[in-house]
């Protein structure tokens, strides 16, 4: 199983077999049967945070957008340095109609 992180937009799942820790399948408990330690089959749809992170074995179709491999995600660590940002629309982008 690899993990993966809920980025941009909340992930929902309904079906499948999934890794959680023991506080997220707690939350989740009527909607999981246990497989095995840290193991869970989804026996009705669940849903997923921005930020929440997760392991599966293979990302469902529709999700790939909002699931991110975990050595993936750009984190910020305290006193470290962002990453650079993308260029703001200039006043000629906006009223061209273009951005970025």
């Amino acid at each position: 199983m690899h993990e993966y992180k809920v980025c941009h937009t909340p992930a929902a799942l309904f079906t499948g077999e999934i890794g959680l820790s023991p506080l997220q399948a707690n939350r989740r408990h009527r909607a999981l049967k246990k497989c095995g330690k840290g193991l869970y089959k989804i026996i009705s749809p669940i849903q997923f945070k921005i930020g929440e992170v997760i392991k599966l074995v293979k990302i469902p179709k529709g999700l790939e957008a909002c699931l991110k491999g975990v050595n993936e995600v750009t984190t910020i660590k305290p006193g470290g340095e962002r990453p650079p940002l993308e260029p703001a629309a200039t006043e000629d982008d906006i009223q061209d109609g273009t951005s970025g």
